[in-house]
């Protein structure tokens, strides 16, 4: 963690805020503001990060200090560790790698439709859509530190 202030400093919010709390701050803050303004990305940035449960867990953890790859792993991939549904987490992988869902399945030996599916049950399983580029960041660090 840097040594400036805080997302929560930043949107001047208590740490346990809620949802709409953050959500209110933050519409405030970039009200008045141009959307080429320095500050209009920033308040973005600590908005995302805060109303995604796992994100905001993960940098919750790290306002503590550094934070283990082992949490942010379980945090992020969550039930994909799961035995049963290894296959979810060999089809992130490989969509990840691919960066396309029809290579993807190629690559995988199974039907685009079969990718496209198991990529909806990850975006229902671990909250994070694959397909939203900081969702996506968020999906491939923690992939890169899975065992």
């Amino acid at each position: 963690m840097s040594a400036g202030p805080s997302w929560y400093d930043l949107l001047g919010v208590e740490q346990d805020a809620s949802a709409d709390e953050i959500r209110s701050a933050w519409r405030a803050a970039i009200a008045d503001l141009d959307p080429s303004d320095r500050r209009f990305r920033s308040y973005n940035q600590a908005a995302e990060v805060l109303l995604d449960p796992a994100s905001r867990a993960a940098y919750d953890a790290g306002l503590d200090g550094p934070v283990a790859p082992a949490a942010v792993r379980r945090t992020v991939l969550g039930p994909l560790l799961a035995e049963g549904n290894a296959h979810l987490l060999e089809t992130l992988r490989a969509y990840l790698r691919e960066g396309a869902a029809t290579t993807a399945a190629q690559a995988l030996h199974v039907h685009a439709q079969t990718l496209r599916y198991r990529l909806r049950r990850v975006r229902e399983l671990t909250g994070h859509d694959p397909h939203r580029p900081w969702q996506r960041f968020v999906l491939e660090t923690a992939c890169a530190i899975a065992p």
